[in-house]
C-alpha cells in the first residue's frame, strides 16, 4: 500500500489544497494539532500599525498595512485621545502605545499606556500607566515584555517595562548608560534590546548634543544598559529595524 501525503494533494487547478466536506476519517501514524485560543489572537502577524501624530492638529487615528503586500493603509480605529510623539512596542498578538503628548502647551509627556489586538481593527484600549511619563523614547520588544527607554522633555534615562499579555502599570527595569536620552531608536534580537543614538538634552549634560552611542540590555534580567559600540556619526531621530541577527539603522 502506497503512502499518501496530504501536503501533495491539490485541487484540479493545482492552486490550493483539498477541501474536505461531509464525513471523513483519517488514519495516521502522526497527528494534527488544531488551532486554540481566541480567534482574534490569530492572523495578526503580517500587519504594521501607525498611530497618532499631528497634521497640524493632534490625531487619534490609527491605520494599518499588510506588510507582505504593497498598497495604501486602511483605517484601524482610534486611540482614546489625540496625541503625538508616541513610543510603540508589540508581541505577535498585541501592540502597545506608550506615553506621548496630548497638547503642544505645556510641552509635557503623559503616562497613559494603550493596547490593541493586531488582528482586529478596534483601535486602542486602556492598558495602564507608566511609572514615569515619556514621549519620543525608544520602543523595544521581546515576545513577553514591552519596553520604553528614555524620552520626555526632561531627557530621562529611565527604562520602564510591562508584560504585554496582561494589563497594568509599568515597572522600572533600569537606566540608560547615558543620562537624558530622547529621539533615540530601539531594536532587538530574541534576547537583547538595543538603543541607538539620540539627543542628550541640557542641563543633563550641558550643552545639548546628539550622541553616537549604542547600548544594550538583556531581556532576562533587570538592570542598566551596557555600551555596545558607536554609530558612524552622532544622530537623533534615528530609525532602526531588525530581525533576529541584524539591525538596519537610518540616521
Amino acid at each position: 500500500m502506497s503512502e499518501l501525503r496530504i501536503n501533495n494533494i491539490t485541487d484540479r487547478a493545482g492552486s490550493s489544497g483539498p477541501i474536505i466536506a461531509g464525513v471523513s476519517t483519517v488514519t495516521s501514524t502522526s497527528h494534527m494539532v488544531m488551532p486554540s485560543g481566541p480567534t482574534e489572537f490569530r492572523g495578526g502577524r503580517g500587519r504594521g500599525i501607525v498611530a497618532g501624530g499631528d497634521n497640524p492638529t493632534f490625531l487619534s487615528s490609527m491605520e494599518f498595512v499588510e506588510i507582505a503586500t504593497t498598497g495604501n493603509s486602511t483605517d484601524f480605529g482610534d486611540m482614546s485621545e489625540a496625541k503625538r510623539k508616541l513610543t510603540g512596542a508589540s508581541s505577535s498578538i498585541r501592540g502597545l502605545i506608550f506615553g506621548g503628548q496630548t497638547s503642544p502647551s505645556p510641552n509635557v509627556p503623559i503616562i497613559s499606556i494603550e493596547y490593541t489586538t493586531i488582528s482586529s481593527s478596534g483601535g486602542g484600549n486602556d492598558f495602564g500607566d507608566l511609572a514615569t511619563s515619556h514621549f519620543d523614547g525608544a520602543g523595544v520588544t521581546s515576545e513577553i515584555r514591552g519596553f520604553v527607554c528614555g524620552g520626555g522633555n526632561t531627557y530621562q534615562n529611565v527604562i520602564d517595562f510591562v508584560t504585554i499579555a496582561s494589563t497594568g502599570d509599568s515597572t522600572d527595569f533600569g537606566d540608560l548608560a547615558e543620562f537624558g536620552r530622547q529621539l533615540n531608536a530601539g531594536c532587538e534580537s530574541p534576547t537583547r534590546g538595543i538603543i541607538l543614538g539620540g539627543y542628550n538634552g541640557a542641563p543633563h549634560p550641558s550643552p545639548s548634543s546628539t550622541t553616537s552611542t549604542i547600548q544594550f540590555f538583556n531581556f532576562a534580567s533587570q538592570g542598566n544598559t551596557t555600551k555596545f559600540g558607536e554609530l558612524t556619526e552622532s544622530a537623533r531621530n534615528v530609525i532602526a529595524v531588525s530581525d533576529q541577527t541584524l539591525s538596519l539603522i537610518h540616521i
